[in-house]
């Protein structure tokens, strides 16, 4: 998995995105800018070590399902860019991300 980082009118804002056979995959994105790189990566990490309370399974008005997590602050760090069509399905994919996120470099 691999941390890209963009920037856009002077805010910074990290994505996730993990290697396939395929191509590759985009498995989260930070939900708010930051004012430099370094943020990205600190705000990425802490996906990591967010409380379990902290991430919420969330059912659209389509009827499919999405991640959030929340930081310390209380305010939006992350969310799914991808859907799913149950709780179950969005649940497992966001425990199996915050598993992988544990082994990422913080830069």
């Amino acid at each position: 998995m691999h941390i890209l980082i963009d920037s856009d009118d002077g805010a910074y804002r990290w994505r996730l995105v993990r290697r396939t056979a395929q191509g590759a995959d985009l498995v989260a994105r930070g939900a708010r800018g930051y004012r430099d790189e370094r943020a990205c990566y600190h705000a990425a990490a802490l996906l990591a070590e967010a409380d379990g309370a902290a991430g919420l399974v969330v059912q659209g008005p389509d009827g499919h399902w999405r991640w959030q997590v929340t930081g310390p602050d209380g305010a939006p760090l992350a969310e799914s860019p991808a859907v799913f069509r149950d709780a179950a399905s969005c649940g497992r994919a966001l425990a199996e991300l915050r598993h992988e996120v544990c082994t990422l470099p913080v830069t």
